[in-house]
């Protein structure tokens, strides 16, 4: 069963608007950076239309604004968008560009120094931050036609109504936003299309980026392995590698 909009349809129907998928790939790797992807569908992706209904006053019809169903293009549905390990990497590299025409969407990526200073887990909340802090300037310009980073403030950022869904991660220190409008979903890749997108997106970028370190650090078979622990990895980072860090320096400085 392929994820859906279950959970972005709740949440539209209690008033929020910009739904933030967020997923990340690389955190169980042997090198190279973790990566998170952000994804919400585009304002004009999705319309919602007040239900028909007779209301005696200007209060009743304020309190069902939001009491509304969204029209979502077949072709958006179309598409199978998937958790990316079960997509092949021919499927997730077609899908990925049609993610990218009916999704706001950008990367955040937190590198090799800062996880071996800091750990995995609070460098995947930076890579998560950077992520979708660049997705709200991404949708403020397009909404706004402003570019300017100081535009990013409470009153913009309370105008866009986000929501954060998250595969089974919750992040901090996210500004306005805060962990109040964020919801972890376990396997949430396989539930939610906002998080399968961005795990799409943010596998693709990594894969890419792998490629062209692989390119400059041949040793390591990272083209192939994408920097995770195969037994021919391990093997390289034994032998090239002076101190076995948890991810050698040279993967991602």
């Amino acid at each position: 069963m392929l994820p859906d909009l279950s959970f972005e349809k709740k949440l539209w129907d209690r008033g929020y608007s910009l739904i933030i998928g967020v997923d990340e790939v690389g955190r169980g790797s042997l090198a190279g950076p973790v990566v998170a992807g952000a994804c919400a569908l585009r304002i004009e992706n999705h319309e919602s239309r007040i239900m028909d209904r007779d209301f005696d006053n200007k209060n009743e019809k304020d309190n069902n604004i939001h009491d509304s169903c969204f029209m979502i293009p077949d072709s958006i549905l179309k598409l199978g968008i998937n958790d990316s390990k079960k997509l092949s990497k021919k499927r997730r590299e077609e899908i990925d560009p049609e993610i990218k025409k009916y999704f706001y969407w950008a990367v955040g990526e937190a590198d090799v120094g800062v996880i071996n200073r800091f750990g995995i887990k609070p460098a995947t909340e930076k890579a998560m931050r950077q992520a979708i802090i660049k997705l709200l300037y991404q949708v403020l310009d397009t909404e706004d036609k402003i570019t300017s980073k100081t535009a990013l403030s409470r009153t913009a950022i309370e105008n866009m109504r986000p929501f954060l869904l998250l595969d089974a991660f919750q992040v901090k220190y996210i500004p306005i936003i805060g962990l109040a409008c964020q919801q972890a979903i376990v396997k949430g890749d396989e539930k939610s299309i906002t998080i399968a997108a961005a795990s799409v997106v943010a596998k693709v970028y990594r894969d890419n980026l792998m490629r062209n370190l692989s390119v400059e650090n041949p040793d390591y078979g990272w083209a192939k392995n994408k920097g995770y622990g195969t037994k021919d990895h391990i093997l390289a980072i034994r032998k090239h590698t002076a101190m076995c860090w948890p991810r050698p320096n040279s993967g991602r400085t």
